[in-house]
């Protein structure tokens, strides 16, 4: 009955949503316990983390503080920043998902760029963290 009543309650907020919302509006947003994203101008609550996704982040984090901290490249955040890489309408995502139940992970480069990559397949860091590399399979170990 609970998840209903939270069901409903998100379908008003975002069908009385007629406006697109800025990066800046949705770091107003009141803590209610859901983490959320702005895509496009409009809010998705995202599921709650699990166990899973702690592991997950965990060994990232791992292999990213690593190549990091060894070049001296600045910091690396917890898995539950957000990053702002769209403007009007803005995006608010993280730019890695990992799916522990496919073992993919989708790279983020903008909205309209997205990559879905397997475990065969090498996650890199791109212009943002030059020199990483990881293989995806290595994050489901």
């Amino acid at each position: 009955m609970a998840e209903i009543q939270r069901n409903q309650a998100e379908s008003k907020l975002l069908s009385a949503q007629q406006t697109l919302l800025t990066a800046e509006d949705l770091w107003k947003q009141p803590d209610d316990g859901y983490r959320y994203e702005l895509v496009k101008g409009i809010i998705r609550r995202m599921p709650p983390a699990v166990f899973e996704h702690g592991i997950r982040s965990a060994k990232i984090g791992r292999h990213l503080d690593a190549h990091v901290e060894k070049h001296k490249l600045g910091y690396v955040c917890g898995a539950e920043t957000g990053f702002k890489i769209s403007q009007n309408p803005d995006t608010v995502r993280a730019p890695w998902v990992v799916n522990p139940r496919r073992e993919t992970v989708e790279v983020y480069r903008s909205p309209e760029d997205m990559t879905v990559l397997h475990s065969d397949d090498l996650l890199d860091g791109g212009d943002v963290i030059e020199g990483f590399q990881c293989k995806v399979q290595e994050l489901f170990v």
